[in-house]
């Protein structure tokens, strides 16, 4: 039986093999010859900016845990100013 830790490095090194695989199915390919119609580009563009607007909600909600991952301190009530 696998303990814990061996999980996450078999999944890490999974992940691994499987984006190495990707790669090089992607980069065997020659050339497509396809034509890309605008309904194509906006779906790509709405996929874009929803991977944008996702990663803005992931950083906002684990901000707190990144600031104090990167030891990143608040300002004390007194320290700040407030607008008049």
């Amino acid at each position: 039986m696998l303990n814990p830790s061996s999980k996450r490095v078999l999944s890490a090194q999974t992940a691994k093999i499987c984006s190495a695989s990707l790669g090089l199915l992607l980069l065997s390919y020659g050339q497509a010859y396809a034509y890309v119609d605008q309904s194509t580009a906006n779906v790509l563009f709405q996929l874009a900016l929803g991977g944008l607007a996702g990663t803005a909600m992931v950083g906002r909600l684990y901000w707190p845990q990144i600031k104090a991952f990167l030891g990143i301190k608040d300002k004390p009530e007194s320290a700040r100013i407030e607008p008049e």
